[in-house]
């Protein structure tokens, strides 16, 4: 199910959250050098969100609409906008890591 087209981030807990009730629907990622190699001029269909670094780490997958830039409603410069159609979201199961004694 996860291929090519779709973008992986991580999101801090109140950000997963949100988007998980379905309070979010669009996420931002800074207008710079880092994200523009990661985002420009490419097609993604969807995108997998993380909950943090932990290998057992809650994650959801969900459609995207578009990418574009824009502002962010709370600052005044350029930010790339990710458009989530949150009505499709879908949560992953993560089987837990197994350790050297298992």
């Amino acid at each position: 199910m996860i291929q090519k087209e779709t973008l992986f981030l991580i999101l801090k807990g109140k950000w997963y959250r949100q988007i998980a009730a379905g309070i979010k629907n669009i996420e931002y990622r800074e207008f710079n050098e880092f994200w523009f190699k990661r985002l420009a001029g490419k097609k993604f269909s969807f995108v997998l969100f993380q909950l943090g670094y932990s290998a057992t780490a809650p994650r959801m997958i969900i459609p995207i609409t578009k990418i574009d830039v824009g502002p962010e409603p709370k600052c005044k410069t350029d930010y790339f906008r990710i458009h989530l159609k949150i009505d499709e979201i879908k949560h992953l199961v993560v089987a837990p890591q197994k350790t050297e004694n298992q």
